[in-house]
């Protein structure tokens, strides 16, 4: 037994022994993190990085709520007007230019426009300034030390490297300060970016999906008994409403370097108003065309109970399904629940068959 006790115990200690260096080795790695941002500045600083004048940011990561990983800028003054951004080319964008619904700026360089995608409007100073290849072997120099993208905006070049951490790499040198100087004097004066008359099209796309969502309020007056009767033709109608607005937005938007992404927050939010406005109108009409006559029931009240979230407190009972089938529960009120005792009372329910079969509900009552 003594020999079995000296080894648990020395097991322990071993445990104890590593995980202190472990916690030694994380926090020595992580003083030194701190120690290499010390010298990078929180808001744009002028320095001198390959004979240029360039200026220099480093937003450390954030964690929690509203995260993001740490970026380290550079950025040099231009005196194009461009609106350009230019980053890692996805999945998403392939597939959009596939289907004809984005339209990007082509430099000519097979290998540099299959790895980026340059978001804007590019004129044809600007175009030309792009295709030439001393201009785009500097983008492909800048990109190719790790920056992860690349925008020119209000006057500025500015080149980003996302998750940079200054414990691991070095900071960029003089090959990246020149070639950003390079690329910021390289754009033509005065060149821009054609601003598009506001799009007709999409206002007119979004007021659509805004209606089609209100629509939803229309079935409120004409609820169904049992939800999932409603549902079973709701949810067909909505698939097919949506994937008609996903083409008819795409052909509407179709043509632009945004195009794809103003399409992607359009569709994604007509999934929902589609959905909520299918609900609404099938409702109404199974409601407001309804040529059955009214039919009353009776039901005794079978369960009660309460549900908490938060500081709010609901109430519940359940009565047996006149179709013999489940039971259907009723959401009452805090003095209506006291007053209420299982098996003794009754809801009187006041149902129609609906125009589409679905029975909906045109009142109901509490008996004690």
């Amino acid at each position: 037994m003594d020999g079995i006790a000296a080894s648990v115990l020395t097991g322990v200690v071993g445990l104890l022994l590593v995980a202190g260096v472990l916690l030694l080795f994380l926090r020595l790695a992580k003083q030194q993190g701190v120690k290499a941002q010390a010298g990078l500045p929180a808001s744009w600083e002028k320095r001198a990085v390959g004979g240029a004048q360039v200026e220099l940011r480093y937003q450390p990561p954030r964690h929690g709520k509203h995260s993001h990983p740490s970026v380290l800028s550079l950025r040099a003054p231009t005196a194009a007007g461009l609106h350009l951004q230019i980053s890692r080319e996805g999945w998403f964008d392939r597939m959009c230019k596939l289907l004809g619904i984005a339209q990007e700026f082509q430099t000519g360089d097979r290998e540099f426009d299959a790895a980026w995608y340059l978001r804007g409007e590019v004129d044809a100073r600007a175009g030309m300034a792009l295709r030439h290849g001393e201009l785009r072997g500097q983008l492909k120099q800048l990109l190719a030390l790790g920056f992860t993208g690349l925008q020119v905006e209000g006057g500025y070049v500015q080149a980003d490297w996302a998750a940079f951490d200054p414990a691991r790499n070095p900071l960029p040198g003089d090959a990246a300060g020149s070639a950003l100087a390079a690329i910021a004097a390289g754009l033509p004066a005065g060149a821009s970016s054609p601003t598009p008359r506001r799009h007709a099209a999409a206002i007119a796309l979004w007021l659509c999906v805004l209606g089609i969502g209100g629509c939803f309020v229309l079935g409120i007056a004409y609820p169904p008994v049992r939800g999932w009767d409603l549902w079973r033709l709701v949810l067909p109608v909505a698939v097919l409403a949506w994937c008609m607005f996903a083409w008819i937005a795409a052909f509407a938007l179709r043509g632009r370097s945004r195009s794809h992404d103003q399409w992607l927050l359009l569709v994604l939010t007509a999934l929902l108003t589609c959905t909520l406005g299918a609900r609404g109108l099938i409702g109404w009409w199974n409601g407001y065309a309804d040529p059955a006559p009214l039919v009353v029931h009776e039901a005794t009240v079978e369960q009660l109970w309460t549900k908490r979230r938060k500081n709010r407190t609901t109430y519940w009972l359940a009565v047996a399904d006149w179709r013999g089938s489940d039971t259907l529960r009723y959401k009452i009120a805090r003095d209506q629940y006291a007053s209420l005792r299982t098996g003794a009372s009754r809801v009187i329910a006041h149902t129609r068959a609906g125009r589409l079969g679905v029975e909906w509900q045109e009142s109901w009552r509490v008996v004690p």
